[in-house]
C-alpha cells in the first residue's frame, strides 16, 4: 500500500478523541479542499506493509487504530487487508475509518471492529466536492459510527444544518469548526437551533498547532 506517514500521537477528533492512536496516513485524494490541513498527503507516498504497520503496534503497544489520508478508501482492497489483519490482533479494540464519503462504505460495516468517519463536505472545501458526496453511504452507517461536517460560516452552517433534515442520519453527527475561526459562534447557532449534535475542536491542533506527524 501506499503510506504518507504512520506515526503515533492521541486522536485530536471524532468521539476516540483522546485516546492514544496509531495513525496511517495513506497517500492520494480525490478532493481538493480549500482549507485541507494535510495537502501533503495528495503525494504519493512510499510503500509500506502490513507487517510494518504490525511491528509499529507492538512498539508503541497501542489498542486504537487510526486510518486516515487523503482518502484511504481509494486504496480499498489494502483498507480492507489492514482491517481483516488487525481485527484478529487481540490488542486492537477499535480502527477508524476516515473517510470523505465520495466512495461506497458498505462494504466495511461487516467489521465489528472498524468505526467509519464519514465527512460531509460543505460549501466552504469546493462545489466539486459537494456533487462527489455519496449520501447512499448514511444508510448504511452504524450507531457506532459518526458523520462529520467542517464548518467555516453560515452558509455550511445552513447546508449542514440542510443535510440533517433531509437524511435520517443514526450515526453521531459532529460539527467542527474549521482550525482558525472562532467556534463561539458555531456553537451558539447549534445551542439556538437546539441540535441534537456534537461541536467539536480539533484538540491536537491545541497542543500542537499544524505540525506535521501530530
Amino acid at each position: 500500500m501506499k503510506i504518507i506517514e504512520v506515526f503515533h500521537s492521541i486522536q485530536g477528533e471524532g468521539p476516540s478523541v483522546g485516546r492514544r492512536t496509531l495513525f496511517i496516513r495513506l497517500a492520494k485524494c480525490n478532493l481538493r479542499c480549500t482549507w485541507c490541513d494535510t495537502q501533503y498527503s495528495w503525494e504519493d507516498g512510499y510503500d509500506y506493509s502490513i507487517e510494518d504497520i504490525l511491528k509499529e503496534i507492538k512498539k508503541y503497544n497501542v489498542h486504537y487504530v487510526c486510518i486516515t489520508g487523503g482518502e484511504p478508501l481509494l486504496q480499498k482492497e489494502e483498507v480492507k487487508k489492514i482491517i481483516e489483519v488487525l481485527s484478529k490482533t487481540k490488542a486492537i479494540k477499535d480502527i477508524e475509518i476516515e473517510t470523505n464519503g465520495t466512495i461506497e462504505v458498505s462494504s466495511f460495516v461487516k467489521y465489528k471492529k472498524a468505526t467509519i468517519s464519514m465527512d460531509i463536505k460543505c460549501p466552504s472545501s469546493g462545489i466539486k466536492n459537494i456533487k462527489k458526496t455519496r449520501y447512499d453511504n448514511l444508510k448504511y452507517l452504524r450507531t457506532k459510527d459518526h458523520v462529520k461536517f467542517v464548518i467555516k460560516d453560515s452558509t455550511d452552517y445552513e447546508f449542514a444544518r440542510e443535510v440533517l433534515r433531509k437524511y435520517k442520519i443514526k450515526s453521531e453527527i459532529i460539527f467542527q469548526p474549521v482550525w482558525g475561526i472562532d467556534p463561539k459562534w458555531l456553537t451558539e447557532h447549534v445551542l439556538n437551533d437546539q441540535l441534537n449534535v456534537r461541536v467539536q475542536l480539533q484538540t491536537h491542533k491545541y497542543i500542537w498547532g499544524e505540525e506535521k506527524g501530530h
